[in-house]
């Protein structure tokens, strides 16, 4: 990615175009104003993988605070559990359990049932 490009907010009027086009390959634009902290350029498909850089950190901070507390389940144990309970999940939808499993976690379903 390269150290982000600063310009002031004067250049940016000047060269808007430029800054929109190298934002949006990637380039990071700081730009500095007079009447407030500097803001960031960025392309949209960036500020979206930001977002979900933090989400993800976000669900792993929780896990390993759960695993510290005890809270946490083996994949073995969590595996069976899916398996035993697919069993009545299949009887209430009629899906196989492979299935379902990405919309259990999508939805943040717990395993203990």
């Amino acid at each position: 990615m390269g150290l982000p490009k600063t310009k002031t907010a004067t250049t940016l009027r000047n060269d808007l175009y430029e800054s929109l086009k190298e934002a949006s390959e990637e380039k990071t634009q700081i730009i500095t104003h007079k009447q407030g902290e500097p803001v960031v350029l960025i392309s949209q498909e960036r500020f979206n993988k930001l977002l979900d850089e933090k989400e993800a950190l976000k669900k792993m901070s929780i896990g390993l605070a759960q695993i510290k507390e005890g809270k946490g389940t083996s994949h073995k144990t969590a595996i069976a559990s899916l398996k035993k309970m697919s069993k009545k999940w299949i009887k209430i939808i009629g899906m196989n359990w492979f299935k379902i499993l990405p919309w259990i976690f999508q939805k943040g379903i717990g395993l203990r049932g």
